[in-house]
């Protein structure tokens, strides 16, 4: 592909040489228009070519589908094992017209085929393909109404999951087929009369004209074909669709859930088939029409692929995925803004505030040759910018929203859009409410402050261009708080002409500042403070902010610090530090006048040794109040062990987790443990409270164990955990346990297990089994065993562990599963413990423990359950499209080596590396397979 691209063709042209490259070399040399001998193949010769053109009609078929053989057999009016007979022939050589691929026929180059065999066809061979191809395409899919988890309980039904008649080789042959008569033949004439567009004008005529959604969604896979067959029969049918009051083709955004807690909708090869039109400069603005008109009625979905950003897309301003130029992009605006407003709205929005972002290219006709626009010059989308600038401010009307939305992107036009946009908002302003009109200003301030906070960013409008956008703002100010008075209790506060960004910030002009705007406020009285406080990032601030103005308001804003809303909160919090900055005391003088809010008041200090002393001395009910909910942020390091203690003691065993996790433990190693076991053995408090509890767990488990602590309590710990940190942390306590101890491995597999039918053991393992904890206990007992790979079993300090130990650990097991009940499970369970990565020193698996295993005891099923073990934790792989089976070649190759090293020694192991040898040399075959498929696409 990057080769034909360097010669000169568009993307599109260059994946489809590419491609008709890797199926047929000379086949695509004589498409490329080389002349002589080389544009009549040989297999085009009189008798070849009246055996392959009925077939060319079909396209691709499945030789073992039934309806498919049916099919061929109409069109070439014989039997399918002489027709197959004759065409082995036809699928090999340097210039093959056939490819051959797990009982799928194909011709490796369509258009190429069509050249060389289009003489041969008669009227009949095309009047059979028009009679069965609305049959074939329009065939609706049988399970189509099963949910997933019906289709999965069908697929291990001795009938299976209900198919079509014909297979998806046939129906996509055969639309492809109908795009061919469309795009490549054309206007010219075939044989009855008929040209190769009238042909395919028919076919989608038949199956969409008036289709009801169940005939949308039969053949919503072949749509783009069936577009490139007939674009304008095609757009007339979604457009007759559109026009019904329960439009049927909008059934194909219809979301169906999986009961996998995903979704899917059917209407993603809709918006492609429209795409690739949009490559037309004839249809360009009929396509955005539709898109519009779906994007008006869609009614939304988890996938991104939607009309709006299909529509967005086709007309990009500096990559349109369309026929697009600056001439045509707005006269197909015009025309979407006829038929539907409010989607030509949304797409002169999407346009502007896209327009310096990517697009991702979709993908273009793969018949038709529309040749792609180059890409927009600068000039160009500054033209078409001030032009969307116009259409923008006569949409927007009086509408605040619209307006505000309008105003959000004054930063993208060049001056005289920026005042087309003004000049609207002025227009509109005596039709405005009063909350309409500090929205308004809002939207605008906003995006005022965004600039004169970075002045010398790249993208930061110039002052000069600022000052019309300052000037509406200071005309049109409303009475009370000003539209930016939010900016100021900001993290990042902003306010125009004071300096907070540059190198010598004036932090006494921006608390005169956030003094006025509160003042402003309390003119309006309190409740406008509250407003500006819930309005704000940091309300907080504005809480601070009012201590400094006035007392008169402390008792209804501390009154929020309990049972409000957090921004309230917040405001009282920072009130009452401000207030304990003026007065030392004021804590213990406000608890006492306010004895229900004490816990509350010390919430809003800073934890120090005075503040736990202070606590110490409230009312029991007090204390416990604070310590329910207090978070223990910004603690100093002296104190960390004091906090922890209190957290545990009034039942906060994992915000206690959360406060050890980030400290040095020191010497403080039983408090860590205390502390991890406080949700183990009382009530705590509830595990949501706790941020990120997998990570602050699993840390402390790991600092336990880097310190030493006991190997026993950790895995008991773990244990408990498990459930928890299944996927975040690997239990290594616990499968060092595993190694060591036999008989906590047949528990774990007893949980998993139940006794074998006909066992003879006693009941009360039964009883055990019966009784056993909750499916979390199985999962987490799962979960251990699928995951331990190292150390293996019989290691006693994590090393390879001797031959012996391993040998007297996998006899213990299979003694105490067997007496258990449980000697069904025995090679399954088994194969899994001894499939772990460990190997030699050289690099061999089996190791040479393993090996002295598996001759001793001379079990076929244990070999052949480690054998599959081995394999399945291989996992999933990532490749190339083209690699094929290299990556399996290199596994066979190595376990291949790896049997000839031991085989001499250890036979069995290396009968075991063999046949892993063998099923990667059959799973490359598979994988070659599958890239050629996925490369012919």
């Amino acid at each position: 592909r990057k080769i034909w691209i360097a010669a000169g063709l568009d993307h599109d042209r260059a994946e489809e040489y590419a491609r008709a490259a890797r199926r047929s070399l000379t086949s695509l040399r004589r498409r490329i228009g080389r002349p002589g001998w080389l544009r009549q193949p040989p297999w085009a010769s009189e008798t070849t070519a009246n055996l392959l053109a009925p077939l060319l009609l079909a396209g691709a078929w499945a030789d073992d589908v039934q309806g498919d053989r049916e099919a061929v057999q109409s069109l070439t009016d014989r039997g399918w094992r002489a027709t197959a007979r004759d065409l082995s022939t036809l699928t090999s050589g340097e210039d093959a017209p056939l490819i051959l691929r797990n009982r799928r026929w194909e011709f490796a180059d369509p258009v190429d085929a069509w050249d060389a065999l289009n003489h041969a066809l008669v009227a009949d061979d095309l009047d059979v393909f028009q009679s069965l191809a609305p049959g074939v395409l329009g065939e609706g899919d049988p399970a189509s109404g099963l949910t997933a988890r019906e289709r999965i309980a069908a697929s291990f039904s001795e009938t299976g999951v209900p198919g079509r008649r014909y297979s998806l080789a046939l129906r996509r042959g055969m639309a492809s087929t109908a795009a061919i008569l469309g795009a490549v033949v054309g206007d010219r004439e075939l044989p009855g009369g008929l040209t190769g567009q009238q042909r395919a004008s028919r076919v989608v005529r038949e199956l969409l004209h008036d289709a009801d959604a169940a005939r949308w969604h039969a053949v919503v896979d072949l749509l783009p074909l069936l577009a490139e067959a007939s674009p304008g029969v095609f757009l007339a049918c979604v457009e007759r669709a559109l026009d019904e009051t329960a439009p049927p083709v909008m059934s194909l955004f219809t979301e169906t859930p999986d009961d996998f807690g995903l979704a899917h909708s059917a209407h993603s090869s809709l918006l492609w088939a429209l795409e690739a039109l949009a490559w037309s400069p004839a249809l360009l603005s009929r396509v955005a029409v539709v898109l519009g008109r779906l994007a008006d009625r869609d009614p939304g979905g988890r996938l991104a692929n939607r009309p709006r950003a299909s529509l967005t897309a086709a007309l990009h301003l500096r990559i349109p995925q369309g026929a697009v130029d600056a001439a045509t992009r707005i006269a197909a605006l015009d025309a979407v803004r006829t038929v539907v407003p409010m989607a030509a709205w949304r797409l002169a929005l999407d346009l502007v505030s896209r327009a310096d972002r990517g697009m991702i290219l979709v993908n273009g006709p793969k018949f038709r040759d529309w040749t792609r626009p180059p890409h927009a010059t600068m000039n160009d989308i500054v033209d078409t910018l001030d032009a969307l600038a116009v259409r923008i401010a006569e949409d927007a009307g009086s509408d605040p929203s619209r307006l505000a939305a309008a105003l959000a992107l004054v930063d993208r036009f060049r001056e005289p859009g920026r005042l087309a946009l003004l000049d609207a908002a002025e227009t509109a302003w005596p039709n405005l409410q009063e909350e309409g009109r500090r929205v308004v200003l809002a939207e605008l301030a906003e995006r005022v402050a965004m600039h004169r906070r970075h002045p010398n960013a790249d993208w930061a409008l110039p002052d000069q261009a600022l000052q019309p956008l300052e000037a509406f703002l200071d005309t049109h100010a409303l009475p009370g708080s000003q539209p930016d008075d939010a900016e100021l209790f900001s993290w990042l506060p902003f306010r125009r002409r004071v300096n907070l960004d540059g190198e010598n910030p004036d932090f006494e002009a921006l608390a005169s500042a956030r003094a006025e705007a509160v003042r402003r406020c309390l003119d309006d009285g309190l409740p406008a403070v509250f407003r500006l406080a819930e309005t704000s990032e940091n309300p907080a601030a504005v809480g601070y902010t009012l201590a400094s103005v006035t007392t008169d308001h402390d008792s209804a804003v501390l009154d929020h610090l309990a049972g409000s809303s957090p921004s309230l909160h917040a405001m009282a919090t920072g009130l009452a530090a401000h207030r304990q900055q003026e007065d030392s005391n004021w804590l213990a003088t406000t608890t006492a006048a306010r004895p229900s809010q004490a816990a509350a008041l010390c919430r809003t200090t800073a934890i120090d040794e005075a503040l736990l002393t202070f606590i110490d001395g409230l009312e029991q009910a007090a204390k416990n109040e604070y310590w329910r909910d207090m978070q223990p942020l910004g603690i100093p390091d002296g104190l960390t062990s004091t906090v922890a203690r209190r957290l545990i003691e009034h039942g906060r065993g994992w915000t206690a987790i959360d406060l050890l996790s980030h400290a040095d433990l020191g010497a403080d190693l039983d408090l860590a443990i205390q502390a991890l076991r406080g949700p183990t053995l009382a009530a705590s408090e509830d595990i949501s409270r706790a941020p990120s509890p997998q990570y602050t767990v699993g840390r402390l488990l790991d600092r336990l164990q880097d310190a030493g602590a006991d190997d026993t309590l950790l895995a008991e710990l773990e244990w408990f955990y498990q459930p928890l940190l299944d996927h975040n942390r690997r239990p290594a306590a616990i499968h060092r346990e595993l190694a060591r101890n036999s008989a906590f491995f047949v528990d774990l597999v007893s949980l998993m297990y139940g006794q074998d039918q006909d066992t003879d053991a006693g009941s009360g393992d039964q009883e055990a089994r019966d009784n056993m904890a909750s499916s979390e206990t199985i999962s987490a007992a799962r979960s251990i065993l699928r995951n331990w790979r190292t150390p293996l079993p019989g290691s006693i300090d994590g090393q390879l562990p001797t031959n012996e130990n391993m040998l007297r650990w996998v006899e213990t097991a299979r003694e105490m599963l067997t007496a258990s009940g449980r000697a069904r499970v025995l090679p399954i369970v088994l194969g899994d413990a001894l499939s772990g990565v460990t190997a030699d020193e050289d690099g061999t698996w089996p190791s040479e423990p393993i090996r002295y295993v598996l001759e001793v005891l001379c079990d076929p099923d244990l070999d052949e359950n480690l054998l599959f073990a081995r394999m399945n934790q291989r996992g999933i792989t990532t490749r190339d499209v083209y690699d094929g089976g290299t990556q399996e070649r290199a596994l066979a190759d190595k376990y291949s080596a790896a049997a000839d090293r031991v085989r001499g020694r250890w036979p069995r192991s290396g009968a075991l590396l063999d046949g892993l040898s063998q099923f990667y040399r059959d799973d490359a075959r598979r994988e070659d397979h599958s890239a050629d498929g996925q490369g012919d696409r």
